[in-house]
């Protein structure tokens, strides 16, 4: 049995305090004008399989505190990163 993504779950990611997208094909294209969090969706890709966001530690990136960067600016909780697969419907996230 093959396993496919089929919805990324974003809770207090960045600026993406509750938000879920449904993937419905093989490919995924992000649109939007400035501000709409299409980097945060690829944060968040990034932060599910890596556990850090690389932009955030390399050079030019000193007064980035990657922690306070990572977290919705209106929430106390940790950010998460959650996928679903199917047919399962199993679930992993990442705090």
């Amino acid at each position: 049995m093959s396993e496919k993504i089929h919805k990324i779950q974003f809770k207090n990611f960045r600026g993406l305090p509750d938000y879920q997208c449904e993937l419905k094909g093989k490919s995924i294209v992000i649109l939007g004008g400035n501000g709409k969090g299409k980097s945060a969706i690829v944060d968040g890709i990034e932060f599910f399989f890596g556990g850090f966001i690389r932009r955030f530690r390399g050079e030019g990136s000193r007064t980035i505190n990657e922690k306070e960067a990572t977290c919705h600016v209106l929430s106390e909780e940790p950010p998460s990163v959650e996928l679903s697969f199917t047919p399962t419907d199993d679930k992993v996230e990442r705090r």
